[in-house]
């Protein structure tokens, strides 16, 4: 999954305008259905030496197939996954400045910026130009890109990480270690903006479907953003386990709570028959919505996070 041992290498000063260079990328070629061979390419890549930044990648965000669906069962079909290609694993990330433009001195915030300096980055690209992002909305990009100009240095299994001007990077203090940093780009950004346009009130009950990546950053958040009750629903016990250090009150197993009708029940049972202020799907599995929908109270607020595939249909008694 990566070769780390020379992910610190800096890159060689170089006074050409644009210049070609080989870096290897752990990339996904031809793909058509799981289980088909993954060849590592050494791609030829321009260098413009104005307003880039190379960054060596440090730290990843990695899942088993198993892990699909935080402990709910949800299976997908090879068929309906197609992959650009080539196409370069890994959009969970920190790394170090490998190398800065010509242009580029400080951070977004601008604090000074320099080679081996650790950074976290966005993994979008926003336009900044469209309405959404004029009304500060870049997650609501319709023009946004998922991946740089530079094909092979695009994703979080290659060496480098090509970041283009204008895009938003931050320098990392020293006490926010690279296994911390990595996925602030994702699973952290996303739930922290979730719950921001949820209206999160101090005492909240929250329920959280799913105890993945994303869940047991939102059960850390919930907490701290001052939840009563955070309630993590899912099938796996470890995850469960790390739900209740980072924050849960309550767990839920889906393996002792089998039927839909029983967790429904738990949740109103633990939130003295009222019901969640907000439930946040963080699964993936149309069925975990219908689900949640019922564990709202009156007036609730059900936040959906976890559907990135189209077609995701689901049925609801409005």
């Amino acid at each position: 999954y990566g070769d780390h041992r020379d992910l610190h290498l800096s890159l060689r000063r170089q006074r050409q305008m644009c210049i070609r260079d080989r870096r290897r990328a752990r990339s996904l070629y031809n793909r058509r259905r799981f289980g088909e061979a993954i060849r590592i390419l050494e791609p030829e890549v321009y260098r413009y030496r104005e307003n880039f930044t190379f960054y060596s990648l440090i730290g990843l965000c990695c899942i088993r197939m198993g892990d699909i669906g935080g402990g709910y069962t949800y299976l997908r079909k090879a068929e309906q996954i197609r992959p650009r290609d080539p196409f370069v694993f890994g959009h969970e990330m920190m790394g170090s400045v490998a190398e800065l433009g010509n242009k580029i001195k400080t951070d977004s915030l601008k604090q000074p910026l320099k080679e081996g300096d650790r950074v976290v980055f966005t993994y979008y690209f926003p336009c900044q130009n469209c309405y959404n992002c004029i009304r500060g909305e870049f997650g609501g990009c319709k023009f946004r890109r998922t991946y740089p100009t530079i094909d092979y240095c695009s994703g979080g299994f290659a060496q480098y990480y090509y970041l283009r001007n204008p895009n938003f990077v931050f320098k990392l203090p020293d006490e926010i270690n690279n296994a911390a940093a990595a996925p602030i780009n994702c699973a952290l950004a996303q739930v922290i903006e979730a719950f921001r346009i949820s209206d999160f009130r101090f005492g909240d009950n929250v329920v959280i479907q799913g105890a993945g990546g994303l869940g047991i950053n939102a059960s850390a958040v919930a907490s701290d953003m001052g939840a009563n009750k955070v309630i993590v629903i899912d099938g796996q016990k470890p995850r469960l386990e790390l739900a209740k250090k980072c924050g849960a009150t309550d767990i839920i197993d889906i393996n002792e709570y089998s039927t839909v009708q029983s967790r429904v029940d738990r949740v109103k049972e633990l939130t003295n028959g009222i019901g969640a202020d907000i439930v946040i799907e963080l699964v993936g599995f149309p069925a975990a919505v219908e689900e949640g929908i019922q564990m709202c109270r009156m007036r609730g607020t059900y936040l959906e996070v976890g559907h990135i595939s189209p077609n995701s249909m689901i049925n609801v008694d409005v």
